[in-house]
C-alpha cells in the first residue's frame, strides 16, 4: 500500500454512484454543447442575425477567455462550500445561459450574454471529475471513473458539432442533394 491509498479515505460504495457519473457526466456534456454549437453552423448564423464573423467566434471565445479568470474563484468556492454547491453553480450557469440563450430571435446579444454566463460556470464543471470520483468511487474505480467523467465533455463536443448541422443545414431535400447555392435557392 502506497501513501496515497494510505491516506485515502474510506468510500462507502452505493449503487448510486453510477448515477452520480452519469448525471455529472451529462452536465459536462450539456455544457459543452452550449460552447461549441455554433461554431458548426458560423456563415448561417451571420447570415441570419446580420453580424460579422467577430461576433458569432466571441460565442466560443467567451469560454477559452473567461476560464483562467473563474478558474480561481471555482476552485475557492468548491473548496469552502463543498462540492455540491460547486456542481449546483456550474449546472445552474449553464441552465441559466441556455435559458437566455432561448432569447436569440429577440437579438442577437441576448446568444452572447446566455454564452458569457454558461462559461462563467464552466470552470466548477470542468475542475470536479477528479472530485466526484474521489467522493464516490472506491481507489480502484477512481481512474475510469474520472475518465467517463471527462469524456462525456468529448462527447458533448462531438454532439454540438454534429447536431446544428443536422437541423440547420439538411443536405438533402425531397431527395435531392442541394448545393450550397441550390440551398440558398430552396430557401427562398
Amino acid at each position: 500500500m502506497n501513501s496515497i491509498e494510505a491516506q485515502a479515505p474510506d468510500v462507502q460504495v452505493t449503487p448510486e454512484r453510477f448515477w452520480i457519473l452519469l448525471l455529472f457526466g451529462l452536465s459536462t456534456m450539456i455544457n459543452a454543447v452550449g460552447w461549441i454549437s455554433m461554431a458548426p453552423v458560423y456563415s448561417l448564423v451571420e447570415d441570419l442575425y446580420n453580424v460579422g464573423p467577430l461576433m458569432v467566434n466571441m460565442m466560443s471565445y467567451s469560454f477559452m477567455v473567461l476560464f483562467l479568470p473563474m478558474n480561481f474563484p471555482c476552485v475557492y468556492i468548491t473548496d469552502r462550500y463543498g462540492l455540491r454547491w460547486g456542481v449546483i453553480g456550474g449546472i445552474a450557469s449553464t441552465a441559466i445561459g441556455l435559458w437566455i440563450r432561448c432569447l436569440l430571435n429577440v437579438h442577437f446579444s441576448f446568444a452572447l450574454i446566455g454564452q458569457v454566463i454558461m462559461a462563467l460556470g464552466q470552470p466548477f464543471l470542468y475542475n470536479a471529475p477528479a472530485l466526484v470520483t474521489s467522493n464516490w468511487f472506491p481507489q480502484k474505480e477512481r481512474p475510469m471513473a474520472t475518465m467517463v467523467g471527462t469524456q462525456m465533455n468529448i462527447f458533448g463536443i462531438f454532439i454540438g458539432f454534429l447536431f446544428p448541422n443536422i437541423f440547420l443545414n439538411p443536405p438533402y431535400v425531397d431527395g435531392m442533394v442541394l448545393t450550397d447555392e441550390s440551398r440558398a435557392d430552396y430557401k427562398q
